[in-house]
């Protein structure tokens, strides 16, 4: 199947030429009670970031989803697990989410 899609594209197919196809980007999301936000402080999670940190042949970035900004305290150690190449996002950002809104408050 591959192979017949190389065959007929005009361009250089990129995992032919050892280019990254996929991003580099982890995903993470964290929903917290609004009222009572808890902080993410799993240890897991963190060490996950450290072990994709560790594979030197690609540059990681994580993004942290939550419906609490402020329960995404990225600490300077948290920066550094990263490599500086973390953010945080609200999920109201992401479009058509209006429709489960009162699920999630």
């Amino acid at each position: 199947m591959l192979r017949s899609y190389n065959e007929k594209t005009i361009f250089p197919a990129k995992h032919l030429k050892n280019e990254t196809i996929i991003p580099h980007i982890t995903h993470h999301i964290w929903l917290t009670d609004p009222k009572n936000p808890r902080v993410l402080d799993k240890e897991n999670v963190w060490n996950f970031v450290k072990q994709m940190q560790a594979d030197k042949s690609a540059d990681w970035k994580h993004i942290f989803w939550t419906n609490h900004l402020q329960s995404i305290k990225l600490s300077k150690e948290m920066w550094e697990i990263c490599n500086y190449n973390c953010e945080s996002r609200s999920i109201w950002d992401l479009p058509d989410l209006d429709e489960i809104k009162p699920t999630l408050d």
